[in-house]
């Protein structure tokens, strides 16, 4: 009996004892893969956390890739001009009115369907039409706009048609009424036109064919100038309706280019007399009158005599400053540097601050929210040495 009892207290122990280890396996499976290391006493250095997705934003303010960079080498000013979109052009809004229609006349009945709609007329439409299908035609068809008569014809075969509605004609709510004329002699006979997909088309003048833009020049850059161009990447999204278009560039209002332009995309550079600029603020106007063309990477470089490192501008608006102001955001400046060893030493002016590099390393970040003005920025690099920046940015994070 004893025996026996200590053989189950065995057997309950053995139970008991695979219930435990099978939950301490489920744990080790379990727990972060971090605690799991310290537990079994394991290295975590490789351990990362690649899976979580960041969700950190940026914003590119300002890039470019200045090259060599040297204390004996000379450079121009670049003014980065934000992107300008130019259009002059129609736009269409449709409205179905009915799938089908059949109309009917005989000597003693007919069928003369009408249809309702609203229009608004404070609208700035350029055309208001009425499109429809004929797929079977006997007698004249009439069509009628508030007892208005818009079209009248005998149509014999499958057809489409475009009508144009005179906007003295339309109202809030207007009907439209279709009818056939009677059969004549035929009096036995009668006429019918069977009418498909009946559509009101409105077309709408979209214009925004000048824009401006306004760069600063500083005192002394704007005293010692000796050379300024304009670069440009064009790029047409819809051709002129005769196929070319005027186009205007002007400086502080003064014309520098007006040419016949047309639907071609391209990278240009267009010489801008040193007398048309001043100091402190200038503007920069394009205009087109037909068509549609975006200009982007818009920069204004100029050249002074006395100017002798890599200076741009970059502008910043009031929403996006108070931002930075409020620590909601912070601006960067990332250098993409020479992968060598050797020291790479240059003191970056932002506006009135300035900052250190000096690193061997093929990168360099730093914040410069500090020195950010609400307007246009400016930033000089003044190497101390020669060396390579294969590109830098400056980041709104």
């Amino acid at each position: 009996m004893k025996n026996r009892r200590a053989q189950e207290e065995g057997k309950a122990v053995g139970v008991l004892l695979l219930i435990i280890a099978l939950f301490v396996v489920l744990y080790m499976l379990f727990i972060p893969p971090e605690e799991r290391a310290d537990l079994l006493g394991e290295d975590t250095s490789d351990l990362t956390t690649t899976n979580v997705p960041s969700t950190s934003s940026e914003t590119e303010i300002l890039a470019d890739a200045p090259g060599i960079v040297s204390p004996n080498l000379n450079f121009g000013t670049t003014h980065n001009i934000p992107s300008v979109n130019l259009y002059v052009k129609t736009e269409p809004k449709i409205t179905p009115l009915a799938s089908s229609l059949i109309i009917k006349k005989a000597l003693f009945s007919s069928t003369s369907p009408q249809l309702s709609f609203p229009f608004d007329l404070s609208a700035d439409s350029e055309k208001v039409i009425l499109k429809l299908d004929t797929h079977q035609g006997e007698g004249t068809l009439e069509i009628d706009i508030n007892d208005n008569t818009i079209f009248t014809e005998e149509i014999t075969t499958k057809s489409s048609r475009i009508i144009e509605i005179p906007r003295t004609f339309l109202k809030k709510n207007n009907r439209l009424t279709f009818t056939a004329s009677g059969p004549g002699l035929a009096f036995w006979k009668t006429n019918q036109y069977v009418i498909k997909d009946i559509v009101l088309k409105e077309e709408f003048s979209l214009v925004n064919s000048k824009e401006m833009r306004t760069i600063t020049l500083k005192q002394k850059e704007y005293e010692t100038l000796k050379d300024a161009n304009l670069e440009y990447i064009l790029y047409c999204n819809k051709e002129p309706k005769k196929g070319v278009t005027l186009m205007q560039l002007l400086i502080n209002n003064k014309n520098v280019l007006s040419r016949q332009l047309p639907c071609i995309s391209k990278k240009e550079t267009i010489e801008i007399p040193l007398s048309l600029l001043q100091t402190q603020t200038n503007t920069v106007t394009l205009a087109i009158d037909d068509g549609d063309f975006s200009f982007h990477d818009i920069k204004l470089i100029t050249e002074s005599a006395e100017q002798g490192q890599p200076d741009y501008t970059f502008t910043i608006n009031k929403e996006t400053f108070d931002k930075i102001v409020k620590g909601i955001k912070k601006v960067e400046l990332d250098f993409f540097l020479e992968d060598t060893s050797q020291k790479k030493t240059a003191r970056i002016h932002i506006n009135d601050g300035s900052v250190l590099m000096k690193t061997t390393s093929n990168r360099f970040t730093v914040d410069i929210s500090a020195y950010i003005e609400q307007g246009t920025n400016f930033i000089q690099i003044l190497p101390s040495n020669t060396f390579s920046i294969t590109g830098f940015k400056i980041l709104l994070k």
